[in-house]
């Protein structure tokens, strides 16, 4: 899909291919797509918006709000055996976050024990049934891969600012980028989940499967409603993640 603008008008938009191979449906301007981890991106927009009203500062400890991410532990190898484990030497930052160099992890990318604990602790990074305090009383019972600030590791980081911006804010981490991004842009369609009436305009997933070197569609579960769990990150999981839409299908 193309779209070329000039002084606030479109000039040209163009929409190519299929949005779905098997049924050879034919992609338009308003099909609807997963953005997967570029939410990373607005949640940090809302973060830094926080910043400049003077609610956060960037080396604030991100326990000021929550308290359930004080005093960690850290693997002394990552790799190594879950309960051996020393002290965080400070606490974890809202730059922290921001940067990836919290020392939270994902568990695609973590090995050894860490990846099988955040797995069962966790659950799908994807979808998830948890509330955001569960979500969080549980990251907590994980050990960091890394000292905080050590070095950048792809991990659950964006995810926990989601979470923390919605506490500075008294609200749902949703409802904040509704408030905040959304609706000013007027991204009156962009949300963590896709009502009923607009499925028929989401186009396929598909992987790329080495062994036959064809495309395979992925199929995923979706959210009746919209969901307590909203992650900043979205990740890079086809699963369900913020979604970009523009109107009702006709």
């Amino acid at each position: 899909m193309t779209l070329t603008s000039r002084g606030g008008e479109i000039v040209r938009s163009d929409a190519i291919g299929w949005s779905d191979i098997e049924t050879k449906t034919p992609m338009r301007t308003d099909t609807l797509f997963r953005i997967a981890s570029m939410s990373k991106p607005i949640t940090s927009v809302a973060a830094m918006m926080l910043v400049e009203e003077g609610k956060i500062a960037l080396d604030d400890p991100i326990s000021n709000w929550a308290p359930e991410l004080s005093d960690l532990v850290v693997l002394r190898d990552p790799a190594g055996p879950i309960e051996d484990t020393v002290p965080a030497r400070r606490a974890i930052t809202i730059e922290d976050l921001l940067t990836h160099r919290s020392g939270i992890a994902y568990a695609p990318f973590s090995e050894g024990p860490l990846k099988q604990a955040y797995e069962q602790r966790l659950g799908d990074p994807g979808m998830n049934r948890l509330s955001v305090d569960a979500w969080l009383a549980a990251l907590a019972t994980l050990p960091l891969a890394y000292q905080p600030g050590e070095r950048f590791h792809y991990g659950h980081s964006t995810d926990v600012l989601g979470f923390l911006i919605g506490r500075v804010e008294g609200k749902p981490f949703r409802r904040v980028l509704q408030e905040r991004i959304f609706a000013p842009l007027g991204m009156h369609d962009t949300d963590f989940w896709l009502p009923l009436e607009k499925r028929c305009r989401l186009a396929s997933l598909y992987a790329y499967q080495e062994l036959s070197e064809a495309l395979v569609k992925v199929e995923t579960e979706m959210y009746d409603e919209p969901p307590a769990y909203t992650p900043g990150e979205a990740g890079s999981f086809p699963r369900q993640v913020i979604i970009i839409a523009s109107r009702v299908c006709s």
